[in-house]
């Protein structure tokens, strides 16, 4: 199965009130709420990536300003 934008695993920052990076989560590109959360970024894309390969989508990996880069 191939993989679109609209089923794509995202690996994104997660920021405090002050705008601290506090953890880094995994979610589907237009969900409201994480799969799961981790303490660095390398966890969450792990994840993201066993993720894709179980369900044939992509991963979208982002920088900690929120800008999407190569996985």
């Amino acid at each position: 199965m191939a993989a679109d934008s609209k089923h794509t695993y995202h690996v994104v920052s997660i920021k405090d009130e002050k705008g601290k990076i506090t953890g880094w989560g995994v979610k589907l590109v237009n969900g409201e709420k994480m799969i799961k959360t981790f303490k660095t970024q390398k966890e969450a894309l792990d994840y993201a990536n066993e993720l894709s390969e179980k369900n044939g989508r992509g991963v979208v990996l982002h920088s900690k300003t929120g800008k999407a880069r190569k996985a």
